[in-house]
This record gives C-alpha cells, sequence and structure tokens, in this order.
C-alpha cells in the first residue's frame, strides 16, 4: 500500500445570506466545509491505494464499502484561531487542531491487517512518520481559511497545506478493507502447507513399509539357508595294508 498525502482542498457550501458566526473560523459552515474537504481527499487517497493494491485486493477497494468506512469518522477543529484578519477583506486565515476519531475496531482490525503484511504496528508507524495517535484518535495541527462570495450566499473554505494525518487515516482505513483478502491468503497458505507435510509424511510411511518388507524377506531367506542341511565331506587317504574297506570314507568330523 502506497502512502499519498493528500493535497490542498477547496470546497464551497450554499445557503441564503451567510451571517457572521457563519463564516467565522469556528462556524458551523466552516467546519462543515473543513470536514467535506477532509472526507473528500480521504476517499480519493483510498481510492489511490486501491489502484496500486495488487490484483487480488483491488476488490476490497469497493465505492460503497470506502464511504461506509469513512462515514464512521469524527471529524473535529478544536482550538480554533484566527490567524489573520485584513479589514480590507472579507477573507480569514485561520489555525487549529484537527481531531480525527475512528471506531476502536478499525484500529484493531487496521493492526491486525499490518502483522499480516509484516509491517509495523499502527502506534510505531505513526511515531515513525511524524503523526500523533492518541488510542483511536489522529491529531494534527492545521491551517485553512475562508471566505464569503460578495453576495454572503455561498463560503469557500480550503485547507492551505493538506493533511498529513489524513492521509494516515487513509492508510488505516485502506488496512482495514484488505484485512479480509490478507486472512484468506493466511488460510490458504496454511492449507497448503498441511497438504503438504501429509504428503510427505505419506510418502515417509510409504517407504518405511517398504523397507520393513525388503528386511523382512531378508529375515526370510537367511533362515532358509541356515536350516538346508551340509553335504558330508570325504576324507580319502592311505588304506592300511590288511584293510579290507574302502580307500575313502567319511570324516568323522563330518559326522
Amino acid at each position: 500500500m502506497k502512502k499519498a498525502l493528500l493535497l490542498l482542498g477547496t470546497c464551497v457550501v450554499l445557503g441564503g445570506c451567510l451571517d457572521k458566526q457563519e463564516t467565522s473560523c469556528s462556524g458551523e459552515s466552516t467546519q462543515a466545509l473543513i470536514k467535506d474537504i477532509l472526507t473528500d481527499g480521504i476517499n480519493k487517497a483510498i481510492g489511490k491505494n486501491g489502484q496500486n493494491a495488487e490484483r487480488d485486493m483491488q476488490n476490497a477497494f469497493d465505492g460503497a464499502k470506502i464511504r461506509a468506512l469513512v462515514s464512521q469518522l469524527n471529524f473535529a477543529v478544536v482550538d480554533v484561531r484566527t490567524t489573520k484578519n485584513d479589514p480590507d477583506s472579507s477573507k480569514k486565515f485561520c489555525a487549529g487542531t484537527l481531531n480525527i476519531t475512528l471506531p476502536a475496531d478499525y484500529i484493531r482490525d487496521a493492526n491486525k491487517a499490518r502483522e499480516l503484511m509484516s509491517l509495523a504496528s499502527l502506534e510505531k508507524f505513526a511515531q515513525d512518520s511524524g503523526t500523533k495517535l492518541e488510542a483511536n484518535r489522529v491529531e494534527e495541527s492545521i491551517e485553512y481559511s475562508v471566505q464569503p462570495t460578495d453576495d454572503g450566499k455561498k463560503l469557500f473554505a480550503s485547507l492551505d497545506n493538506g493533511s498529513k494525518s489524513s492521509a494516515f487515516t487513509a492508510d488505516i482505513l485502506t488496512a482495514v478493507l484488505v484485512k479480509g483478502v490478507l486472512e484468506k491468503r493466511q488460510l490458504e497458505v496454511a492449507k497448503a502447507e498441511a497438504e503438504n507435510a501429509s504428503r510427505e509424511q505419506q510418502q515417509a510411511a510409504e517407504q518405511a513399509q517398504v523397507q520393513h518388507e525388503l528386511a523382512a524377506i531378508a529375515v526370510q531367506k537367511a533362515g532358509r539357508n541356515w536350516m538346508m542341511p551340509m553335504a558330508p565331506s570325504i576324507w580319502c587317504g592311505k588304506v592300511p595294508a590288511r584293510s579290507a574297506g574302502p580307500s575313502c570314507w567319511p570324516n568323522s568330523a563330518s559326522g
């Protein structure tokens, strides 16, 4: 899975005449626009990860699944402050702390997927990438701007420097999506290894049986040779002069 840093985002909200509170850095409309920018960026980053994924993983990146996962995220910009407010312009420059809260099971599933891929845990990944991860909440300082149109009917918001936390969140959701594929792979590998081990055991047993049968045949053959009677040996020598017996007779040693 490749990481993709979210690009600068701009979003617009339509309405009647927007009041000053709605066009402020902490206004409800402004917060909604920032959420839309982040949501859109996360969706696109996950989609890009899917395009770069291995073939058997690509079906996991279904658009409906991605949207369902993203819909469970909670976005909030806290400690908001106006960093620049030009009296000659309606545009405001803002800063705040972005909190993205994920369901706890997303963190658990993503860590499991990363383990199956032999990757570091999310906690270690966050530390190495300079991202703040507290339990199931990702935090980051962000800068953004907000500006109404001259007629006050539209509001534009822009995230100035992208969002590292959103890219990190996209990686978490990507891991959640492919977890099922990775577990299926693991089961297939375990099944193949078990079948291979079974074949090896069967071959070893068959070979041992053949060796046993050959050994039994050898023992039987050796037994038959041991039981076979020996032909008597014949001794021939000089017969005493007065002997009328044969000139050759069985050696007494041979029985």
